[in-house]
C-alpha cells in the first residue's frame, strides 16, 4: 500500500476516481438529475485541476500493488469550504473504490490526514458528512471525531443537511 500527493498530471484520474466513487455511495439516495447536477459541479476536469495546483489543498492518491484503490483531499486556509480558521483542517474527500471497501483504507487515509495536519500545525481535523449516511458518520465517530454543528450543502438544486464532525489532533 502507498499514498503519493497528487500533482496536476493527475487531474483525469482524480476527477474520474471521484465522479465513480461518489455515484456508487451516494446513487440509490438521490434522483439520476440531481447526482448529476452534483457530479457535473463537483468533477469536472478545471475544477479539479485547479484544486490539484492549490497550494493549500492536498489530494491523495492510495494505491494497491500500483492499483488506484482510494484517494483522500484535505484543504488548510483559505481554501477549506466552511470554516476557514488558520488552526483547523478540513478534511473534504475520502473516497474509495467499492471493491476495495472495508479493508481499512478509510482508517489508513484518516491516520494520513492527522499527521500532514500535525506537520502543518493545525489543532483539528473537520469534516462534513450527509446525514443520511448512517455507516459514514459512525466510521467517523470510531475514528474519534464528534458532532461539531450542521451544515447545508447544496446537491444539484437540492439542499441536504449535513453534520460537521470535529476531531482534535494531538
Amino acid at each position: 500500500m502507498k499514498i503519493r500527493r497528487c500533482t496536476p498530471e493527475d487531474t483525469e484520474l482524480v476527477a474520474k476516481l471521484g465522479r465513480e466513487t461518489y455515484y456508487h455511495t451516494y446513487k440509490h439516495l438521490n434522483t439520476p438529475s440531481i447526482m448529476q447536477a452534483y457530479l457535473d459541479e463537483a468533477f469536472p476536469h478545471e475544477k479539479i485541476r485547479s484544486e490539484l495546483e492549490d497550494q493549500n489543498s492536498h489530494t491523495f492518491l492510495l494505491t494497491i500493488e500500483e492499483e488506484v484503490a482510494a484517494f483522500s483531499k484535505v484543504n488548510i486556509l483559505d481554501s477549506q469550504t466552511d470554516l476557514q480558521e488558520k488552526e483547523g483542517m478540513e478534511l473534504q474527500r475520502i473516497y474509495v473504490l467499492e471493491k476495495y471497501k472495508r479493508r481499512g483504507l478509510g482508517k489508513t487515509l484518516i491516520e494520513h490526514s492527522i499527521a500532514l495536519g500535525r506537520e502543518l500545525g493545525c489543532s483539528y481535523i473537520w469534516l462534513s458528512v450527509w446525514k443520511k449516511n448512517p455507516s459514514a458518520v459512525s466510521f467517523y465517530e470510531k475514528m474519534g471525531f464528534h458532532q461539531a454543528g450542521t451544515r447545508i450543502f447544496k446537491m444539484g438544486e437540492e439542499l441536504q443537511s449535513d453534520y460537521l464532525l470535529r476531531r482534535e489532533i494531538s
